[in-house]
């Protein structure tokens, strides 16, 4: 079985969907799944040991996807969604700017600093770069974020008439735009690392214990993977399904 970090990474590194209803109950499909990864995984890791230097540097990148891309991207959709002129910043007369943007906790910096130092430890893997790139992209979003995410919930764009908050925009774009970037290519590494892994370690179980339930539970792992990338995809299979 997978040491700990990767079996949990190969369900938290789904692609993400535009659709937020849709998105839910593929999410549902996948908690049941995860359950059943969460009590057949987990003896196997502490069976397994303690996991690899790589396998430590993947656990770093979906730590990193976990902690701040849903919260990134709600930030992003909220805010993008009701500004008319993108180029132009906002006007602050559309609706609801008190709850464009959420701010990030005061722990966020010793997270960062902590990424930073996992980051620069051995093996170096292709990712790397886009690594750094989603973590720069984070510390340079902190105060711009913060800052807006006070300057509009507590209407300060009304003393002001929207000065700083157009001010405010080129930043908060230029960081979301270099974290989203930089995120499309580490999760294309991870899918990489997850399948080249899976198709690995079910053979590597069906010759030890044959098509039994390890096997099984394996296989159903890597279906249900295939099947939420093709639920994802702008064009749906139903021949791929």
């Amino acid at each position: 079985m997978p040491a700990w970090p990767a079996v949990v990474g190969e369900f938290l590194v789904l692609q993400r969907v535009n659709d937020m209803k849709e998105a839910q109950f593929l999410r549902l499909v996948l908690a049941c799944l995860f359950g059943c990864a969460l009590s057949l995984g987990s003896a196997g890791a502490r069976a397994q040991g303690k996991p690899t230097p790589k396998e430590l540097k993947v656990g770093v990148y979906v730590d990193m996807i976990n902690a701040s891309s849903n919260y990134l991207f709600e930030n992003y959709d909220r805010y993008t969604k009701r500004v008319v002129d993108l180029k132009k910043g906002p006007t602050c007369q559309e609706t609801g700017p008190q709850s464009w943007v959420s701010g990030m906790g005061p722990s966020s910096l010793e997270r960062y600093a902590g990424y930073r130092k996992a980051l620069a430890k051995k093996p170096k893997l292709d990712a790397d770069p886009f690594a750094l790139e989603m973590l720069e992209a984070l510390e340079a979003l902190y105060k711009p974020e913060n800052e807006a995410s006070e300057y509009f919930f507590q209407s300060k764009f009304k003393q002001d008439k929207c000065k700083r908050g157009v001010e405010l925009h080129a930043e908060l774009m230029a960081g979301w735009t270099k974290y989203m970037r930089a995120e499309q290519s580490v999760r294309a590494f991870l899918d990489k690392y997850t399948d080249e892994r899976d198709v690995t370690e079910l053979v590597q179980v069906q010759k030890k214990h044959g098509k039994a339930l390890r096997y099984y539970h394996r296989k159903l792992m890597i279906d249900a993977k295939a099947l939420i990338r093709i639920a994802d995809a702008k064009q749906f299979d139903l021949e791929a399904v």
